[in-house]
């Protein structure tokens, strides 16, 4: 079989676990192929649409359909079963001195941590307990093999996904809040690290398109609405999630420019409102760039949620679209 190995920097905090919400075992196989696999969705919703005729209903059969074929399924009435490649984790981070205290306290530069804002549930509030994280600036590495008669093309879409997660996501609990950001190292002979804020932008440039699309797409996926943003470089990974967080605050927390329903966009459940469920189309990440560290946030809109009617609409999405415009947006 033919192999590719890609190797992750883990750049904060990793909350990940099984059951027990303990990372004892690592980075497990299935987690990571699950992130993968959210990101190769989200990079191929437009090609299903073209290649279906606008067919928005033959479109998702249509893409449900490869997502099986290339990441496996359940097996059901003899159908389903092993995806294109077989993922292992050949290298794993240690599970040692576990980090207990973060996402309170304080960052390295001594200054009240804000990181808490986005970290609701990973430490002692209500019901909840205190969770222990894989410590940061750790590796891990995972290999691929892929099967006979796996075309280029379908290899290059899987890849094309490592390099997402690589750049926009992370694993774990909160990750589209920046915690477990991973940073994409190496993928197959390439290095991918980044020494500017300009060489990160330039690869989330080449990952990103805008497909032609004529409304909101039915899930978070890349489209012709979508909008990137860097907040301010920082020495360490937890000042820049420090500093995601304060402006994040700054915009939907009390007192913040987004009041009201008109939180709502940023997700649910939302106290007050609905206890309906539906995740943030905000995603943010914090990346090495040199011997420091930036936040991003990549903000895919899509069609919010049946309860909402207007959520086909762009302008529902006013308060994601403000903590955009309060960073430092970057033109795709």
């Amino acid at each position: 079989m033919k192999t590719i190995k890609a190797t992750y920097r883990i750049v904060t905090p990793m909350f990940i676990g099984g059951v027990n919400h303990k990372p004892d075992d690592g980075i497990r196989p299935p987690s990571f192929k699950g992130a993968l696999r959210f990101w190769w969705r989200a990079l191929h919703w437009g090609k299903f649409y073209q290649d279906n005729n606008h067919d928005e209903k033959a479109a998702l059969k249509a893409l449900h359909k490869k997502e099986s074929e290339l990441f496996g399924s359940a097996v059901k009435d003899g159908k389903g079963g092993q995806g294109a490649f077989l993922l292992s984790i050949t290298k794993q981070p240690s599970v040692q001195n576990l980090v207990n205290n973060w996402p309170n306290g304080h960052t390295a530069s001594g200054e009240k941590s804000k990181s808490g804002y986005l970290g609701l549930g990973l430490f002692p509030m209500g019901e909840h307990k205190r969770r222990k994280a894989i410590v940061e600036n750790q590796y891990f590495e995972i290999c691929m093999k892929w099967k006979p008669k796996v075309g280029d093309e379908d290899q290059h879409s899987i890849l094309q996904a490592c390099k997402a997660l690589g750049l926009f996501g992370g694993l774990g609990s909160r990750s589209r809040k920046a915690f477990g950001s991973i940073a994409l190292e190496t993928l197959g002979d390439k290095s991918f690290k980044c020494q500017t804020v300009q060489d990160y932008t330039a690869l989330c440039k080449k990952v990103l398109y805008q497909p032609d699309l004529p409304y909101l797409p039915p899930y978070s996926t890349v489209s012709p609405w979508m909008r990137f943003a860097c907040g301010a470089q920082k020495k360490d990974a937890r000042s820049a999630h420090s500093a995601l967080a304060n402006t994040y605050l700054a915009t939907r927390g009390r007192g913040g420019d987004v009041k009201g329903r008109d939180k709502i966009a940023f997700g649910l459940p939302l106290k007050g409102y609905d206890e309906a469920r539906r995740a943030s189309p905000l995603f943010m990440h914090i990346h090495p760039v040199g011997n420091q560290y930036i936040g991003s946030c990549l903000f895919l809109p899509a069609d919010f949620h049946y309860n909402y009617e207007e959520g086909g609409n762009l302008k529902f999405y006013n308060g994601p679209s403000s903590f955009i415009q309060n960073l430092n947006e970057v033109q795709l």
